[in-house]
Parts: structure tokens; sequence; C-alpha cells
């Protein structure tokens, strides 16, 4: 008896989380109605925040790219928040030769979010739109963002990342393949204005919502909850859009995934404390089901298959039971031809999803060990 119903909660779990929980809120959606969107009469003043730790090769080509977006450039400044940079960033900043370019440079490396911090206090922007160094953003998309704000209810808003995949890689292929499945249930929680996770490379916030999270924080998720908390809404422009390359072999996409789950745990008493889900219960409700189930999948699948090894006196737990264990060894055989740059189409997606797994797992387990990630370094 024990044994059906961890196997039945566990699975309907499972289920829920990524079937359920989609469906949930594209049935919500469906039943809402929309509001036009107002046109935008005057362009905001915009502050560019481009977060930069060593990025000499990259650094010039990402203010023009921004400059040259389409944004109307008597209301637009660009900071760069160089993150303890050792290379000549700095100095190509300084030497641009524009007076919209301004450099906020950290001699320490602080973290990604506290190099935001120090670049929002030089800013003079109505809106900060938070972004990277190594992305770029296609014409028109810091405008198609923009324009959400018009709507006086939204506090923060975000576009689409297209994500290239020049190596066409296995960890490319199944980050593509879980990244269209992720922008479809983003969306259709910015359809609601509850967007529980923003992306922090293509990131847009009215001033009097901004949060100057510590790095050991997760800022893409204690963001939405707290512009949530203060009555904003979370809006998504699918068509701006903002490409990046995946290079990541698969020990560095675990160590990604790693640090992501380690910040995400850690910050629980973080974003409970600066936006109290009394104060907004539907972005924690949106914030479980999309970040904190999916980091805790692998607890229940341990649980759907240790249950269904006490279950197979009929044949649909046999049946069940085999085909796990494909799935798994699909798994293992993906992540042995990866490494070998071995790449078999059947093969990516369970190796992709086991290894989100894996650094959810190991992600709680350091977290409940002390464990704190707040400076890295980018690794491409």
């Amino acid at each position: 008896m024990a044994a059906h119903v961890i196997f039945w909660l566990c699975l309907a779990v499972i289920v829920f989380t990524y079937a359920g929980y989609p469906l949930l809120l594209a049935a919500l959606v469906a039943i809402r109605r929309p509001r036009p969107l107002p046109e935008m009469t005057d362009w905001p003043r915009l502050s560019a925040l481009i977060v930069a730790h060593n990025e000499q090769e990259n650094i010039r080509n990402k203010i023009r790219n921004i400059l040259e977006n389409g944004y109307p450039p008597d209301k637009l400044e660009v900071i760069v928040c160089s993150d303890g940079s050792t290379d000549d960033t700095n100095k190509l900043v300084e030497q641009f030769g524009d007076q919209r370019v301004k450099l906020a440079a950290s001699a320490e490396n602080i973290g990604v979010n506290e190099a935001f911090a120090l670049g929002a206090g030089l800013a003079t922007g109505e809106l900060l739109l938070m972004t990277d160094a190594g992305s770029l953003f296609e014409d028109g998309a810091i405008s198609k963002v923009a324009r959400l704000f018009a709507d006086d209810r939204i506090g923060l808003a975000t576009g689409r990342i297209l994500y290239r995949n020049p190596l066409n890689s296995s960890v490319g292929k199944g980050y593509g393949a879980y990244w269209s499945i992720e922008t479809r249930v983003r969306r259709l929680e910015a359809a609601l204005g509850l967007a529980a996770v923003i992306v922090g490379a293509f990131e847009m916030v009215r001033r009097q919502a901004y949060l100057p999270v510590p790095s050991q924080y997760n800022n893409d998720m204690a963001q939405p909850v707290y512009a949530r908390s203060l009555g904003f809404r979370v809006g998504f422009a699918p068509d701006a859009l903002l490409v990046t390359v995946q290079r990541k072999n698969p020990e560095q996409e675990f160590a990604r995934r790693l640090r992501m789950a380690i910040r995400g745990w850690s910050s629980i008493p973080y974003i409970c404390k600066v936006a109290p889900p009394r104060k907004n219960p539907a972005g924690w409700a949106a914030l479980i089901c999309h970040k904190y189930l999916r980091w805790l999948s692998w607890l229940f699948m341990i649980g759907v298959l240790a249950a269904n090894a006490f279950l197979l006196e009929s044949v649909f737990f046999q049946v069940f039971f085999f085909l796990q264990a494909a799935f798994y060894l699909a798994a293992a055989a993906g992540w042995l031809l990866s490494v070998r740059n071995i790449r078999v189409k059947l093969l990516w997606i369970p190796f992709y999803f086991c290894l989100l797994q894996a650094g959810g797992m190991a992600g709680l387990i350091q977290t409940l060990r002390g464990k704190r990630m707040g400076v890295w370094k980018p690794v491409d």
C-alpha cells in the first residue's frame, strides 16, 4: 500500500511540474481578457547597465549594439559595470568616445548583482536595462521591451533569449529544447502578469521597482517576486530578441546548473524578507511551481523508481519500470558519447534532463551543507 501511495504521489508531482502547471497557466490565459497596450507617447530615459569581467574582446561591440539598437539616442546612456576586470575592459570603455558611455568600475570581483548596483548608483534613467557583455540584441529589441512600460502597471519586463549552438553539441541541443519549453512557460506567466523568473541578461525594470540584490542571492528570482509585491506586473516581449551562444561542455553546464541551484535555494530566506509571501501569494505559487518543484524533480524521480521496484507484480508496473530503466540508460549513454563529442539525437534529451536533475540535487545538498556562491568568473 505504501509503495502505491509513494509511486502515484511522486508521479503526480512530476506530471504537474512539467505538464499540469503549463496547462493551468494556459487555461487561465484563455479565460483572461487582455488589456490593450497604451501607445508610448514619450520614451522614458533608459540606462543600459552592462556587467563585465575581463570582456575586452566583446565590450566595444556590445556598447555599439546598444547605442545603435534604435532607442531614442537623447534618452539613452550606457554604463559598463566592470566587476574587477584586470584586462583592458576599463580602458576601452573610457576611450570609447561617446559622452553617453560611462564606466562604473569595482577594483575587486564583487559579483554580478553588486556590480549592477554600482552602475545603478550612477544611472539617470527612469528605466534600467541590465545585460551582459557576451550577448547581442537584435535590432529594435530594446524599444520593444521598453514599449511595455507605457502600461504603468508594468514594473519589470524582458524579451526572448535566442541560443545559438555553433558547435552542434549535445549540451547545446538539450539546452535549446529545454529553453523552447521554458520560453512558452514564461510567456504564459507574463500574460498573467506574474512571471516568477526573469533572464538576467535581458532585464528591464522601473527604477522604483529595482532591488539591489546581494550577489550571493538569485536576482532572476528575487527581482520579479519583489516587483510583484510592490503591486507591479511583469511583462514579456516575445519579439524582442537577445542572441547568445551556448558553447558549454557537460562539465561546465553542470557547474552552471549547480551554481543556479545553490543560489536559488539559499535565496529563499532573503526573498521571504524583501517580498513576504502574504504580499504576493500568486507570485510565490508561480515561483514554487516554476523553479523549486523542478529543482526537486530528482527526489520524486527516485521515489517513483524505488516504489516501482516493489510493485512488479503487474504488467503495468513491469513495463513502467522497464521504461524508466531505458530512460536512465539512454541518459548515461548520452553523457558518455557527449564527453567524446559524439552526438546521437535520440539520447541528448534524456541526457540533458538528467544533467539538470543532477545539478538540482547537488545544489540542494551543498546548500544544506552551508555552501554559498556569490562571486564567480564567467566561463564559455
